[in-house]
């Protein structure tokens, strides 16, 4: 990752925030006038202060207080009344004043965090709304862990960390605006020598910092990314670390990043004190400095005056200029952190959301019908040059029980996934019932079924799993039981203490290879679908579960068309017939005995793979 200029932060912050609908750009700006109006409340309670302090001296003097402060005396109606009183009154309203001033930012602060920690539920809900749309080329060509990262740590930089401190600090910079304008009022000596001394200070320590946490913001976000990728991988290969002893290798890579995490997090969290310290010192020497010059050019009693004027002005303004800094260097740091989010954001903003479809289970496909027509139908994966699947056409009638053979890698899974309008084809077309299968797929949800050769467990219940996400009452015990039948599962599942309510582990690590297949397909004949695809879905079952599943898969042929990507001999027999693919993108389509006597490459693949 470059490292980000101010400018490049600035327009990232810009884009981020238009992000946003309308509705909450118009809140922001709302919050934003609050707080500058509320950094009025600041100018006045340093003026009373400066007030109590000037009034002190001519109390100590038995002078008469300026006209100024006498103008100010009779506007609050003030005036007549002892200086002893006049100082309490001033005392008491300027500590309500400022006291107040702080716990209403407090409230409004509050109310800012929040607001986007709901705006960074929103933008990660949006963004995966928009990234699930994509092809899937598209979300394949990204790292897993950093799409996690993306949608999840970095929209809350991003939101929370990044917005909400940028909407926070208008707060602090109105402050200090307002302050030096009413310090102007009262004494341009001590304005310009507090704005010269804290605009200095602060400069130098933006330089100094600034570049620095965008640089270790961004160093934070790819070592989280890549320390995860490590633990995940370890993980997923697990057995084969067992087996070669190379546990050690992901240790060390998990403590490198550990490690580089720690160093990083040590000079984060160190920067905050640099300005802390610094702005202290800063007051300090800047009371000494701004003494001195008033007793130079008036005398004692004036620089004492402007002492205090500065010492009110700078409880406020010391404070804010370090919020101010250390606000800054986070954003930078947070911004760096949020990047992969901001990218992903860069590369989604014209895309369309997923529509999302239906919760209820719908088994009743109306007007669907389960035929398919492949037209001149090609596809070449982005940097290749020759062509996956090459001018296919193809006419899969309903209720068919066709095979997909063919050697490893020559394109089975590519040809179901053009089907299924997973990934779009390089030309020509697909057609399932007469529409494109994500047209089809809108309109008769569950129309089609699909069982992957990786079936994607998760860690809930054989329930849970089955259903997949449609509600719990969709379907009687009865029928789940029914469809654990039609892949043999009903009697482990009754076998077991809890049934159907049996936690089946993180990617259902308590079942076995075939128990998670047949869950799998299980899963897939739920919507009680009008086209079946299963990519290898039986490779793990023993020969006898896999010859009853697909005895029952044939007793469902004539109403339900079945496209098998083949891996056992008895499949390809059994079906109406076969599409044979071959290297290059050609392919052979006959019934198995035709494309036995008739194609010796055929015959050669069988003897290999089957």
């Amino acid at each position: 990752m470059s490292r980000m200029s101010s400018e490049t932060s600035f327009l990232l912050l810009r884009n981020s925030l238009m992000w946003l609908e309308l509705k909450h750009r118009k809140r922001i700006v709302l919050v934003l006038l609050m707080q500058i109006s509320l950094s009025v409340l600041d100018l006045v309670g340093v003026v009373l202060i400066g007030m109590v302090g000037a009034l002190s001296i001519n109390s100590l003097q038995s002078t008469t207080p300026s006209p100024r402060i006498l103008e100010i005396l009779s506007t609050i109606g003030i005036k007549e009344i002892v200086i002893e009183k006049q100082i309490a009154i001033l005392g008491v309203v300027s500590v309500i004043v400022l006291v107040g001033r702080s716990i209403a930012s407090l409230i409004i602060t509050r109310r800012i965090l929040y607001f986007f920690s709901r705006r960074s539920a929103d933008l990660s809900v949006s963004l995966t709304q928009r990234l699930f749309a994509q092809p899937l080329l598209v979300i394949q060509g990204k790292s897993s862990q950093e799409v996690l990262y993306s949608l999840t740590r970095g929209t809350e930089y991003l939101m929370i960390q990044v917005l909400g401190t940028s909407t926070v600090l208008v707060a602090d910079v109105s402050v200090l605006v307002l302050l030096m304008i009413g310090l102007v009022a009262f004494d341009p000596l001590t304005a310009f020598s507090t704005f010269i001394i804290f605009a200095t200070v602060a400069a130098a320590l933006h330089k100094l910092l600034s570049a620095k946490a965008g640089e270790l913001g961004e160093q934070n976000a790819k070592v989280n990314i890549q320390g995860n990728q490590a633990i995940n991988e370890s993980l997923m290969a697990f057995r084969e670390a067992f087996v070669s002893n190379r546990f050690n290798y992901y240790i060390q890579q998990i403590a490198q990043s550990r490690k580089g995490l720690a160093e990083i997090s040590g000079h984060v969290n160190f920067m905050p004190y640099i300005s802390k310290y610094v702005i202290e010192a800063t007051i300090i020497i800047g009371a000494l400095f701004i003494s001195v010059i008033q007793i130079i050019i008036w005398d004692a009693a004036h620089a004492v005056a402007a002492l205090g004027v500065f010492l009110a002005a700078g409880t406020r303004i010391g404070p804010a200029v370090l919020r101010l800094q250390q606000g800054l260097v986070h954003i930078r740091n947070s911004l760096g952190m949020a990047l992969p989010t901001v990218k992903l954001i860069e590369e989604l903003k014209h895309s369309e959301s997923l529509v999302t479809g239906i919760d209820n289970l719908n088994t009743d496909h109306a007007d669907f019908s389960p035929r398919l027509e492949i037209s001149k139908l090609s596809f070449c994966y982005p940097g290749n040059d020759d062509n996956v699947i090459d001018g296919m056409d193809l006419v899969i009638p309903s209720g068919s029980y066709v095979a997909i053979v063919g050697t490893s890698g020559v394109g089975k899974s590519t040809l179901v996934d053009l089907v299924l309008g997973i990934i779009e084809p390089s030309s020509g077309q697909v057609l399932i019932s007469g529409k494109n299968p994500k047209d089809a797929i809108k309109k008769w949800p569950g129309g089609i079924g699909y069982v992957p050769q990786e079936v994607a467990i998760f860690d809930g219940t054989i329930l849970e799993n089955v259903l997949m996400g449609y509600p719990k009452d969709s379907l009687s015990a009865e029928a789940i039981y029914n469809i654990l039948q039609n892949v043999e599962l009903e009697s482990f599942v009754r076998g077991l203490d809890r049934e159907l309510e049996t936690q089946v582990g993180e990617r259902g690590s308590r079942l076995s290879g075939g128990q998670r297949q047949r869950l799998g397909i299980a899963r897939a004949l739920v919507t009680k679908p009008k086209i079946l695809i299963l990519d290898e879905a039986t490779s793990s079952l023993d020969a006898e579960t896999e010859a009853a599943i697909s005895d029952s898969l044939l007793n469902i042929r004539n109403s339900v068309t079945v496209i098998v990507i083949a891996h056992r001999l008895r499949s390809v027999k059994n079906a109406d017939f076969v599409v044979y693919l071959k290297p290059g993108g050609k392919y052979e389509v006959g019934t198995y005995q035709e494309l036995l006597s008739g194609s010796d490459s055929f015959r050669q693949t069988l003897q290999i793979e089957y």
